[in-house]
Formats: structure tokens, C-alpha cells, sequence
């Protein structure tokens, strides 16, 4: 980080704003992250996305349902690691501003409302999302506050290098509690703004709490020190703390290879967003974050986009990306996608990338990350080989209408007498068909059969094991599949298998979306799929959670997590 003061210097605690990096990644509809606005007095729940326009749930997210329910279920929602869909819906249901439901006779409607705002702050940190928790803890007013909120609005002003609010923060959480972690922020803050002796009279107070931190010391000696002092060297930075990554960071150190090992979310997305960081440590903290959901698409193609890759290596970045670590491959390939020069090159540059994500079982991350790009090929002779590749992501990406090019693409080709058209348009059809890809796509019993027939090259398990998945997930969405093919499955202990009623989230899911409750179902369907997400939720609870999402009214949401079961599947 460049600093205009020498180090040892006085300086104001505001340090410079870094130069954004160069980055260009194509332009998306993004939607609004959080919008900023004075706090109602007591309304905690109302902190957040304002309304669906901007992106988020409305204010009735959880209207009728007990607070006492969310504040059970809320801090239970999982990471779901590797799911865009689930990611995203569950982003949206943290960062949604909506009042609880009061009970009446209940006294503690306010404690109620407090313990989810926390709940929800300690979710975003836990997905490592810097952006998101910094917008809404930015909104929280200090009648909220509690340590807890507390010391993650420190680690988030810290993290952002906001040094004036973590600073205040210190000086007045000092003043009401003797505290290591607060002296240590407070002496640094007394070193940075140029007062020697309030760092030293900080840290008197310190030594007398025992607290033994040597990278603190270290880092706050040299920060203390005349200019002509050489620059500090640190062995190690395990545990890499807000404070101690902050405190690094603004005085330019260069960071040991342990600051990763161990480092929270919060800390991996810093890292991550480090331009001074080696591009390789930048790009696998990205990855891993992103993987748990705390980075926003628009981000992660920032940072891809910064990875210096020459244009021979994004030419070649369907041979080279093989060989290269994931996170480096990752960039590569994105980068290559979205610097083709024609469609063709860039069809066959998603051939590439879809075939190493699948073995690595990350395509929908994949899909979500190029799908802009991917949504300018236009189905052409040159490009309908990919049409397979083209049109899974699309549908996993939920750009459906941009699918269905591809898929009339197909069928017109099919209709020519084109053989490998027609094998591809039947494989793709149940994604089609699930993925409700408009028009394009239709429902019969006779479809059904087809693909059917088109499956028996299977062994028998990964068979049934598909028609099954294929099947509860049709009538999820709406479509009756004939008793004739549910017969080919009799006996299968999973197709027999109900999903358990005894399970209180699962019929309270079933219960919400019978009843309309939104916010309710949302978070027990995220429960539901665990932390496994699609890819991992047994096919007839996944059924259940795509039918309780379409019930009240996500039918988008819940089609994109069909078509994440599906493609973990094979299809």
C-alpha cells in the first residue's frame, strides 16, 4: 500500500485511498448490494436491501411467522458450499431489510429483533462476506450494538481500512472495559495519528492484562520507529487477525506464506482483494471464499481479471489451465472466454472449461462466472458443437431465455436429419424442461420416454439413480410423470423412501409455503439442503425444496437448484 508518510511518521489515521487495479471484466445488471439511509429507532430486522426492486426480499419476508422460529432456525443456516443458487438466495435473505411479525404479550419483541440482526451479521461474516457485512453493519446504530456486534464492526472498519471508525470504536470500548484486543487497537491507533505517549501509556495498560502477541509488538514497534528504521520482516502472521492483516497491510509488509493457514473468511476475502498480494495467494483466497459464497459474482471476475496472463497464454488456456493449479486455471479460462474474438474461439474455450470444472465438480461456480460472456455466442454452424456445453451453463446461470436460443438451435438441426444434434438435444432435454427454458422445450410422455431409452448405456444404479432424480423433480415443478415409468423403479429403497416427516424443519417447511410464509420457507429450504447443497440433498427432499420455493412464488430460485441436482447427476 503506498503511504505518503514515511514510516514512524505522524500521520492522520485516514491513510490514502489505494488506486483501484485495472480490471474488465464484462459489464452485468448488477443489483444493488445495500442501500445506505438513516436507522428506525428499534426496527433492527429493517437494516438491509429495502425492498425486491433493489434486489432483496420486501419488508413481509417474515410475516406470520413467530419470531421465536427465526431466531431458532436463522442461526442454523448453512454455507452450502460450491452452490451460486443457494449462495445467492440465501445472500438475499441476510441482507433483506424486513420486521418481524410482533406476538402479542410479547415483551421481548425488541430482543427478538436484535438477536436476528446479529445472527445475520455473524452469517455474512462466516461466508467471508466483507462487502455485504460492511454495508449492513455500517447501518447499525450504537442502541443496537452488542459486544459481539461490536468487535465484527471493528474487525469489518479494519478489514476495509477504515482506521477513523475502528479507532473510535477502540477509544470507546476502552473506556468502558479493560480489554487485550481493545488496547491493541487502541495503542495502534495512538501510533498511526503520531501520539507516542498515548501508545505508550496503552501499552502499560497491555502488559498488565498479560497478553502476549509478538507480531503485535513487533508490528507496533516498527510503526513507532524513526524512518530510518529498516523495514519490518515477519517470520510469521498465524493467526492472521483483522488487526494484525490491518496493521501489516498499511505499513507494506510483505506477508509469510502461514498468513492463509487458518485465516477466517473475513481475512481469506481481504487477502483476496490485496493487490500488492502474490496474484496465485490472491486467486486461491478468492476461490475459497467464493466457494462459501461471500463473493459476489461481479467480484470474483475482478479479481480473475486481474491475473497478468499474456494474450499466447489466454489463446492456449484450454491446454495450459489443465496443468495449472484450480484458481490459476479458473482465471485463465474465464479470461480466455471473455477475451475470444469471435464465437466460435469462444465456444470452444467453454468446451474446455466446462470439462475441467466437471471433473472438479465446479460447474455452476463456472457458470455463474462466465455467463455474460457466454450469453454473446450466438448458435451458428461454427458453434452448435458446444451447444451441450453453451447451454448448461446458461441454465445453471438461470438464462434461460438465452438457453432456449440454443436448444431451437438444436431441435431446427435436428429436424435437418443432423444425428449428433439430436443425441444432444435429448440429452439436454431434461435441463431444458426443468430449467424452463421458455418455449423451447416441452413435456410429454413421450419425451420422457425417449430419454429414457436414451439412458440405458448406464450402469444401473447411475441409471435409476438419474430417473429418480429426473422424476421427483418434474412433478416439483408441475409435470405429471406417468405411473408406467415410476413402475421401472419399484423397489428402489430410495424411490420408496419418504422424506421424514418427524424432521421439524422439513415440516415446517412443507407448512410455510402451504401457508405463504416466505422468509420462513426460504430458511428452512436452505436447511433442508445442508451444507452439501444440491449436489449433495437425497432427490425427493430436493423435490420437496424446489416445490416449497415454487409454492411461494421463487419459482426462478427454485428451478436453478433443480438444475444444480441435475448436473451433479451427470446430466
Amino acid at each position: 500500500m503506498a503511504q505518503e508518510a514515511p514510516p514512524g511518521a505522524p500521520r492522520s489515521i485516514l491513510p490514502p485511498a489505494a488506486a483501484e487495479e485495472p480490471a474488465t471484466p464484462p459489464e452485468t445488471d448488477s443489483r444493488p448490494l445495500v442501500e445506505t439511509g438513516s436507522l428506525t429507532q428499534g426496527s433492527a430486522a429493517r437494516l438491509g436491501i429495502p425492498d425486491a426492486g433493489s434486489g432483496g426480499f420486501d419488508e413481509t419476508l417474515w410475516q406470520d411467522t413467530s419470531p421465536v422460529t427465526v431466531t431458532t432456525l436463522l442461526p442454523n443456516l448453512p454455507i452450502a458450499t460450491g452452490s451460486p443458487a443457494l449462495h445467492d438466495l440465501n445472500r438475499r435473505l441476510l441482507l433483506s431489510a424486513a420486521t418481524l411479525t410482533p406476538q402479542a404479550g410479547d415483551a421481548a419483541h425488541g430482543d427478538a429483533e436484535r438477536a436476528v440482526l446479529a445472527a445475520r451479521l455473524r452469517l455474512l461474516s462466516a461466508r467471508g462476506d466483507l462487502d455485504g457485512l460492511a454495508a449492513l453493519a455500517g447501518r447499525v446504530g450504537r442502541e443496537l450494538e452488542d459486544d459481539e456486534i461490536v468487535r465484527l464492526k471493528a474487525a469489518v472498519a479494519l478489514l476495509t481500512e477504515d482506521f477513523e471508525a475502528a479507532c473510535v470504536t477502540a477509544s470507546d470500548q476502552v473506556g468502558r472495559a479493560v480489554d487485550g484486543e481493545w488496547l491493541k487497537l487502541l495503542a495502534y491507533c495512538r501510533a498511526l495519528s503520531g501520539d507516542r505517549a498515548g501508545a505508550a501509556l496503552s501499552l502499560e495498560l497491555l502488559q498488565e492484562t498479560a497478553a502476549a502477541d509478538p507480531v503485535f509488538y513487533q508490528l507496533l514497534n516498527a510503526r513507532l520507529a524513526p524512518p530510518p528504521e529498516a523495514p519490518v520482516k515477519l517470520k510469521s502472521l498465524h493467526p492472521a487477525t483483522p488487526l494484525l492483516l490491518a496493521m501489516a497491510l498499511e505499513q507494506g509488509v510483505a506477508l509469510p506464506n502461514d498468513v492463509f493457514k487458518d485465516a477466517s473468511p473475513l481475512v481469506l476475502a481481504k487477502l483476496a482483494a490485496t493487490p500488492a498480494l502474490a496474484i496465485e495467494k490472491r486467486l486461491q483466497a478468492a476461490r475459497a471464499v467464493a466457494e462459501r459464497g461471500g463473493l459476489t459474482v461481479d467480484r470474483l471476475r475482478e479479481i480473475y481479471a486481474a491475473a497478468p496472463f499474456s494474450k499466447l497464454d489466454r489463446l492456449g488456456a484450454a491446454l495450459i489451465a489443465a496443468e495449472l493449479p484450480p484458481a490459476l486455471a479458473d482465471a485463465l479460462l474465464y479470461q480466455g472466454i471473455v477475451a475470444a474474438n469471435n464465437g466460435a474461439e469462444r465456444a470452444r474455450m467453454v468446451q474446455a472449461a466446462s470439462l475441467l470444472a466437471a471433473r472438479q465438480h465446479a460447474l455452476p461456480t463456472l457458470a455463474y462466472l462466465v455467463a455474460d460472456a457466454v450469453a454473446e455466442i450466438a448458435p451458428t454452424s461454427e458453434t452448435l458443437p458446444a451447444a451441450a456445453d453453451v447451454t448448461r451453463l446458461l441454465l445453471l446461470a438461470g438464462r434461460s431465455q438465452e438457453a432456449a436460443l440454443w436448444y431451437a438451435a438444436l431441435r431446427a438441426a435436428a429436424s435437418g436429419g443432423d444425428g449428433k444434434a439430436t443425441a444432444t438435444l435429448i440429452d439436454l432435454w431434461p435441463l431444458a424442461i426443468i430449467g424452463a427454458a421458455a418455449d423451447a422445450a416441452s413435456f410429454s410422455p413421450e419425451i420422457l420416454d425417449l430419454w429414457r431409452q436414451s439412458r440405458q448405456a448406464l450402469d444401473e444404479d447411475a441409471h435409476r439413480q438419474q430417473e429418480l432424480t429426473l422424476f421427483t423433480l418434474l412433478e416439483a415443478v408441475g409435470y405429471a410423470v406417468p405411473e408406467i415409468a415410476w413402475a421401472g423403479l419399484s423397489g428402489d429403497p430410495a424411490a420408496s423412501a419418504e422424506a421424514p416427516p418427524s424432521d421439524p424443519i422439513w415440516t415446517g417447511m412443507i407448512d410455510a409455503a402451504a401457508s405463504g410464509r416466505v422468509g420462513e420457507t426460504v430458511l428452512s429450504a436452505a436447511i433442508v439442503s445442508g451444507e452439501g447443497g444440491p449436489a449433495a440433498t437425497p432427490p425427493l427432499l430436493m423435490a420437496s425444496v424446489v416445490r416449497a420455493l415454487k409454492d411461494v412464488g421463487l419459482e426462478a430460485d427454485a428451478r436453478r437448484l433443480a438444475v444444480e441436482a441435475l448436473v451433479a447427476r451427470g446430466f
